[in-house]
């Protein structure tokens, strides 16, 4: 029998076929691989989210795992009403203090009128992506960005002011997160000043929504542009007419009054009068998602408009 310096019989090696070398080596590399990975790569899956336990504050009656990105149970036994919760788009994945991880808005009500918003924060480890924490953000409130910046995250929404109907919210918040021990803490919150986005703007007219199920496109949304000017200046292009007036803001109620417009005659299927006509009729506006939207009077419509791009 033949010994290396370290005592190992190496001649018994050579009694080893090839293919079972080949296995365990395959097999060493694999087990490396696994124990060197600490976290799974890349931002949570739709894959992963189907997989993960969700605690939520609103409905603790039991953990939530989500199908087809909804949570659905009935509200008590045999009752037709249903807990339903479910996973929005708002969602922002980053790093904090090292660790891979992820802001989630998920929606729930109960049966009943409230819908709450919560944020769900997801941390990545060795055995995967979990939930360490959730935190309320309000009942029919309108999240419009999370992001992940600076080891805390950062959550814009609409929210109720002290006059606000539960319905309507119409102050914004920028709500701010800190991670501690993997548990959201809020840190900071700051009332924004919607008309730092809505003046200066250049808004050009998608369509109206009206509550008949109706809806008015214009071809050429360029044709129609909406401008809240400083000191309470407008400037409106109708299609082939330009208007300018005034408008005032309270709060995100908004008011406008046309002062003098061209009168040049426009092609038989312009939408100016219409435009004008819903113009005249907005009530509140807000933001969401990067659009302008003005709720006309009476609940009867709604106007989006997008930020006209510059050339």
């Amino acid at each position: 029998m033949r010994m290396n310096r370290a005592g190992v019989d190496w001649s018994a090696c050579k009694k080893i076929p090839l293919a079972v070398w080949i296995a365990m080596l395959f097999v060493m590399f694999s087990v490396k691989a696994f124990c060197m990975s600490t976290e799974p790569e890349g931002d949570v899956t739709s894959a992963d989210l189907e997989s993960i336990t969700f605690h939520s504050k609103v409905f603790q009656a039991s953990p939530v795992t989500f199908a087809h990105g909804e949570f659905r149970l009935p509200a008590v036994p045999q009752s037709a009403s249903e807990v339903v919760v479910k996973l929005t788009d708002e969602r922002a994945f980053g790093t904090l203090h090292g660790k891979s991880a992820a802001a989630i808005v998920m929606v729930a009500t109960l049966g009943g009128t409230g819908t709450f918003s919560e944020l769900a924060l997801l941390i990545a480890n060795a055995q995967g992506w979990i939930n360490t924490d959730t935190v309320l953000l309000g009942d029919r409130v309108q999240v419009h960005t999370v992001t992940i910046e600076d080891d805390h995250i950062a959550v814009a929404l609409m929210t109720h002011g002290p006059q606000d109907p539960l319905c309507c919210p119409t102050m914004e918040v920028m709500k701010r997160f800190a991670v501690k021990n993997d548990q959201l803490i809020v840190f900071s919150e700051t009332i924004r000043q919607p008309q730092s986005h809505l003046i200066g703007t250049v808004w050009q007219w998608l369509d109206t929504r009206y509550n008949n199920d109706t809806q008015t496109v214009p071809v050429n949304p360029a044709d129609y542009t909406l401008q809240f000017m400083s000191e309470g200046k407008l400037v409106i292009k109708a299609n082939c007419n330009l208007t300018r007036g005034h408008y005032s803001i309270t709060n995100q109620q908004l008011s406008m009054l046309i002062a003098h417009a061209t009168m040049v005659p426009c092609e038989a299927d312009s939408l100016e009068n219409r435009f004008v006509q819903d113009l005249m009729h907005a009530a509140i506006f807000f933001f969401r998602g990067g659009y302008l939207y003005l709720d006309l009077k009476y609940d009867s419509g709604t106007m989006r408009f997008l930020p006209q791009q510059q050339e």
